[in-house]
């Protein structure tokens, strides 16, 4: 190459000089060296020290009046500062995990995002719950991604999408919505100023269901808008005197879908409160639907994996957990009770159950965290029984019957597993509603362990030890006390479904006993060794049914409970179709009894305690759940709580069946019971098509 014309040369075999510069006479440059590109001088002194010394222009703005008592102006022109010293540049590849790259740096100056709050507006986050590949990462429509776990085994990202022009603005509407709760709190409760309701919530009805941030940087007065609007609204129909104007309420928020609109903006603060809409009972079948969007809508945003190691703030970790296993809670009761499909693949989460601080001993704990900590325990035994008893594969199945057995030693021990927590703080936020929900936890299920081996529907005759169990149900229930059914303890949506079903359940060991004084029962033999215990007259079914019945009645007559409705309808159904029964064939057996048990109101009637508080104090309230908890392990119940044990005072008169009665319940004379298994399943058979049934008194009640 001529290194000057920048030709290639052509160089003979021969040697130089090329054919080309000889042929035009020129000098052949091929064998010469490169040129010496010439280089700066090197000078000593900084390019800050040769400049000149210039001044600097004023810092203060010009349109600004200086202050007579200002920093007096600087005697001689400044020079220009120092470079500050520059960070060193990081070396990382983009699935290097956040927190080892922000290790190089002072701890004060690296806090990590958050996923929630600290995004810019336009942008939503989707976690990617498997990668199996990396097509999703690379995607030109996928926008950016983040991997944010220091989990080395395995990455997980985070992808950004692009809010869709078509979702709708949200910031007018929840401050129209916040502004209409304001006004209608304001002329329906004038005594109640907003700071006291929100009070309300964070001190009784959040431990339950804890869906706020806990943490000091996030204070009350940061709430969004449609959630401090749910949050007035749920506070105001736990009042007693109030609950009328709260469900008025909450029907105007539903009428405007709250819950779901606000799910179009992906926020925690959205879960929050679509999870406040789903803890009324107003309209169970879309309710349903309301669950599946939010849990779709958690998933999206990951709540569904375990955060524990991503580089998040540890209030968004906490928050995260609370706000799935709420979701968990909801989905386990409403698809058990209303025989629908679970919205959550077990397979798909693994969210580790709330836990209490390590080496705490039962005193230590925060009493606000009992009752949500186990109620999610109790939530994946109803999410089991679920799986395992009523699906659609297991339909039939044999194992359903084994199933049942392992589920009710589960339960067992978690019943165990409270009883220290219930004497050291019997009444703590949600206390009542998680043994209520335990207690009637236990006999549905003993009632489906029956079923599943002898048949729907099939006629059984009580044993002790099955007694005993609705026995400690209907103790408990007894001993509830008026601030249980006030506003410092909050209670579950499905409540009023339990109640109904257990209520249900009683109904039927009772119609069963009646075939027990005359024909050998039958049992169940591959239960028998468990089912040893002898009947008590304290836990003969009839007395135990006139005992709920008159408690409820005394709850919503004495303390307006409407919780209590669902079941107070259908023991009037019940009570009038047995009667009709009894009008309509004269052989007929005498059901009387039973029908007398499910009207009774003689606690109502009898009590002499009004909504101010008469009865018990809360000392023998606390010694009485304490003595519950322990019940099952002295093997009885022995004497029943006297007048001023809550409302368990009713004694044996309860339901106008005495004690000597309800002795004479399994006795041996015979009677002939030709419809007895039709009576069973009076509760249970659906109704004609087309036949016009009210609501109240419709088989499967509402929540």
């Amino acid at each position: 190459m001529c290194r000057k014309r920048k030709n290639r040369c052509a160089v003979p075999v021969e040697g130089e000089p090329c054919v080309e510069c000889k042929a035009t006479g020129r000098k052949c440059t091929y064998l010469l060296p490169p040129p010496v590109r010439p280089k700066k001088e090197a000078t000593s002194q900084s390019p800050t020290s040769a400049l000149p010394d210039l001044p600097l222009p004023s810092l203060a703005p010009t349109f600004f009046p200086q202050p007579s008592n200002s920093l007096p102006a600087l005697a001689h022109p400044a020079r220009s500062a120092p470079p500050a010293p520059k960070r060193p540049r990081v070396s990382s590849s983009a699935g290097e995990p956040a927190q080892k790259r922000a290790a190089v740096l002072p701890a004060a100056s690296w806090t990590p995002a958050s996923l929630d709050r600290d995004l810019p507006d336009g942008v939503e986050p989707c976690a990617v719950t498997a990668t199996l590949t990396d097509d999703l990462l690379n995607h030109q429509t996928v926008g950016t991604s983040r991997q944010i776990s220091s989990d080395h085994s395995r990455a997980q990202f985070i992808l950004f999408h692009a809010t869709p022009s078509l979702r709708p603005l949200l910031d007018d509407f929840e401050a129209t919505i916040l502004r209409r709760v304001r006004s209608f709190i304001a002329s329906a409760a004038p005594n109640l100023s907003e700071e006291t309701l929100i009070d309300h919530y964070l001190s009784f009805i959040h431990p339950t269901l804890p869906v706020l941030p806990l943490s000091p940087q996030h204070p009350p007065e940061s709430l969004p808008p449609s959630l401090r609007a749910s949050i007035l609204v749920e506070t105001l129909g736990y009042f007693p005197s109030l609950r009328d104007k709260g469900d008025y309420a909450w029907r105007l928020l539903k009428e405007e879908k709250l819950g779901e609109r606000m799910l179009d903006r992906p926020k925690l603060s959205s879960l929050a409160t679509a999870i406040l809409e789903l803890s009324t009972s107003m309209d169970p079948r879309g309710d349903y639907a309301l669950l599946a969007k939010s849990i779709a809508h958690a998933q999206l945003l990951g709540l569904h994996i375990d955060c524990r190691s991503w580089a998040i703030p540890e209030w968004e970790k906490s928050l995260r957990e609370r706000l799935w296993w709420c979701l968990r809670i909801h989905d386990a009761w409403a698809s058990f009770l209303n025989s629908r499909p679970s919205h959550v693949q077990a397979g798909n989460a693994n969210v580790p159950v709330p836990a209490f601080p390590a080496h705490t001993t039962a005193s230590d704990v925060d009493a606000k965290d009992i009752s949500f900590v186990f109620s999610c325990r109790l939530a994946l035994v109803v999410a089991q029984l679920q799986a395992e008893v009523s699906t659609l594969d297991k339909y039939g199945s044999p194992s359903r019957a084994d199933a049942c057995d392992v589920l009710e030693k589960d339960l067992n021990a978690l019943k165990e597993s409270i009883r220290g927590y219930v004497s050291a703080h019997a009444r703590s936020p949600g206390m009542d509603c998680l043994l209520f929900c335990l207690f009637a936890l236990r006999c549905m299920i003993r009632r489906i362990n029956i079923e599943v081996r002898i048949g729907l529907g099939s006629a059984f005759a009580p044993d002790g030890n099955t007694l005993e169990i609705f026995a400690e149900f209907v103790t408990f229930c007894s001993m509830l006390r008026e601030s249980s059914f006030g506003a410092e303890q909050a209670w579950l949506p499905y409540t009023s479904h339990i109640l109904s079903s257990v209520l249900s359940s009683l109904v039927r060991l009772s119609l069963a006993s009646l075939s027990s004084r005359h024909s050998p029962a039958a049992s169940v033999t591959s239960h028998t060794s468990s089912f040893d215990r002898p009947t008590t007259p304290t836990s003969s079914p009839v007395l135990l049914l006139g005992r709920l019945c008159s408690v409820l009645h005394a709850a919503r007559e004495i303390y307006g409970w409407t919780r209590a409705d669902a079941a107070l309808s259908r023991a009037a159904s019940v009570a009038e179709r047995l009667t009709s029964a009894m009008h309509a064939d004269a052989a007929s057996d005498d059901y009387g009894e039973v029908i007398t048990a499910l009207r009774s109101t003689n606690l109502a009637e009898d009590a002499g305690m009004d909504a101010g508080g008469a009865g018990a104090d809360d000392a023998i309230a606390l010694d009485a759940l304490a003595s519950l908890a322990g019940a099952a392990e002295d093997g009885g119940y022995g004497e029943m709580p006297g007048p001023a044990d809550g409302l368990g005072w009713l004694a044996s008169s309860a339901g106008g069946v005495s004690m000597g009665d309800s002795l004479g319940l399994f006795g041996s004379n015979a009677l002939e019971l030709p419809d007895l298994e039709e009576w069973l399943n009076v509760l249970d058979q659906p109704q004609e098509w087309g036949q016009d049934v009210g609501f109240d008194t419709a088989v499967g009640s509402g929540w």
